[in-house]
C-alpha cells in the first residue's frame, strides 16, 4: 500500500525514474492515499483511496505498473507513478475545496455508486431480492475499480475499462456479461428518470460487448425423473418444488413467489397466472396432470404454495438427492427448467411454443435447447449397429 504526502508531489522527475515499488514511499496520513493491487498476470493497477463525507471511495485510475524486466519497463512505470501522483494532487485539492465550501457539485452530478445504492433501495422496497443482491455485487466491484466517476460523466471508455477490470480479476465471461447487462439496465432507468441525457451503453458497438460463453446445460431425462421421484430426500418441500419446476419450467424465484390464488380452474384444465420475477412479464402457464399431481391435494385458498429454505440449502439438498439416486450429473435447482424445455422439445413441441412457455422474450434464447435435441438425434443415428 502507498500513502504519499503533499511534499512528495514536488519530487523531481529524475528522482522518480526508478521508484516503481510503491511500498518504498513513506506512509503519512492524508486526505487521499495512492494504493496498488497486484493482478494475476503480475501487473499492478493503481487506485486512490479517500472519503467523500462518510463514504469511502476507491477510484481506479486506469494506470498499470508492468513487471520490470528491462530499463524501458522501469521508465514506463516511473511515468505511470508520476501521472497517478498528479491525479492524486488534483483529487486532494477538490476534497479540500469541497470541505471549505468552494466546490459545489451540480444537480444530478452524483457518484455512479450513489445512484446504484439508490437503485438497491428501490429494488428492496419492491421485494426484488435477487435484483438487489445482484446490484450489490456490482457496487462492490465498482468500489474496487474506482468510485469517483459520476453518473452524468460516465462514458463508453469508463464502461469498457470496468469490463476489462472484471476480466482481469478472473471473473467468468458469463458473469462479466451478466454484470454488464445489469449495469446497462440501471442506466436505462436513469434515462427514464431524466437523470442523464444520453446512455453511454448506446455507444458501445456489438463487437466491443463482453461475450457470453455458451455452457453445457444439464438436464434430466424422463426415466431419470421417475427414478429421482422415488428416491428419498431430506425435504419434501424441495422435492415437490423441484419436480413442479421440471413440469412447468418456473425459476426458483417464481416458485417462491407463487401463491395458491395464482392457480385457476379453466375449461381446458388448470392454469397458472404469474408475473416472472426476472423479466417482469406476465405468463399464463397451462398446468399438466404431472404438475398438478405434485401439489398437495388439500391446500388453503391463499398463501404461498411452497416454503423453501435459502437457495444454497435448496441446491445442496437437490445435489444430495441426485447423488443418492445414483444419477451421475451435476444438477442444481435451475436444471429443472432445462429439463422442462428438453422434455417439451423431445416430445415434438415446436421451439416457438417452448419459448412462450418458458417466458423468453427472444426465441434465440430458446435455441440453445434445440442444440441439445440435435445432439440427441445424432446419438440416435449413431446408435444403429454397423452393417
Amino acid at each position: 500500500m502507498l500513502a504519499i504526502s503533499r511534499t512528495d508531489l514536488h519530487i523531481p522527475i529524475l528522482s522518480l525514474a526508478f521508484v516503481t515499488d510503491l511500498s518504498q514511499i513513506c506512509h503519512m496520513k492524508e486526505l487521499v492515499t495512492l494504493r496498488e493491487r497486484k493482478l494475476a498476470n503480475g501487473s499492478k493497477y493503481l487506485y486512490l483511496d479517500y472519503f467523500v463525507g462518510k463514504k469511502r471511495v476507491r477510484e481506479h485510475l486506469k494506470i498499470y505498473l508492468v513487471p520490470e524486466q528491462s530499463k524501458i519497463d522501469k521508465l514506463q512505470n516511473a511515468e505511470s507513478v508520476k501521472t497517478a501522483l498528479a491525479i492524486k494532487a488534483k483529487r486532494t485539492l477538490e476534497l479540500q475545496d469541497s470541505a471549505s465550501g468552494l466546490y459545489k457539485p451540480k444537480k444530478n452530478d452524483m457518484l455512479l455508486i450513489d445512484f446504484l445504492q439508490q437503485r438497491v433501495v428501490w429494488y428492496e422496497q419492491r421485494g426484488s431480492k435477487s435484483y438487489r443482491q445482484h446490484l450489490e455485487k456490482i457496487i462492490r466491484w465498482l468500489n474496487n475499480w474506482g468510485g469517483h466517476v459520476t453518473l452524468r460523466t460516465t462514458n463508453k471508455a469508463h464502461l469498457l475499462d470496468f469490463v476489462k477490470f472484471l476480466q482481469d480479476n478472473g471473473l467468468a465471461p458469463t458473469t462479466v456479461r451478466g454484470y454488464y447487462e445489469a449495469l446497462g439496465s440501471q442506466f436505462r432507468a436513469a434515462m427514464r428518470d431524466e437523470l442523464i441525457n444520453a446512455n453511454p451503453f448506446d455507444r458501445i458497438d456489438k463487437t466491443e460487448k463482453p461475450k457470453r460463453v455458451e455452457t453445457e446445460r444439464e438436464y434430466l431425462t424422463m426415466e431419470e425423473l421417475r427414478h429421482l421421484s422415488h428416491t428419498k430426500i431430506q425435504s419434501d418441500q424441495v422435492r415437490r418444488a423441484f419436480l413442479f419446476s421440471c413440469f412447468t419450467g418456473l425459476r426458483i424465484s417464481d416458485i417462491r413467489n407463487m401463491n395458491w390464488s395464482d392457480i385457476h380452474q379453466t375449461d381446458s384444465g388448470h392454469q397458472l397466472a404469474i408475473r416472472q420475477v426476472k423479466t417482469k412479464g406476465l405468463v399464463y402457464l397451462p398446468l399438466s396432470d404431472n404438475a398438478m399431481s405434485i401439489l398437495p391435494s388439500i391446500h388453503p385458498s391463499k398463501g404461498p404454495v411452497f416454503n423453501l429454505p435459502h437457495q444454497v440449502t435448496v441446491n445442496e439438498t437437490v445435489r444430495a438427492w441426485v447423488k443418492r439416486a445414483r444419477i451421475n450429473k451435476h444438477i442444481s435447482f435451475h436444471c429443472a427448467r432445462h429439463t422442462y424445455a428438453t422434455l417439451l422439445l423431445t416430445s415434438g413441441v415446436d421451439i416457438y411454443t417452448v419459448s412462450k412457455l418458458l417466458g423468453h422474450k427472444d426465441v434465440s434464447v430458446t435455441q440453445i435447447y434445440a442444440k441439445i435435441i440435435d445432439q440427441k438425434k445424432v446419438d440416435a443415428v449413431n446408435a444403429i449397429p454397423q452393417l
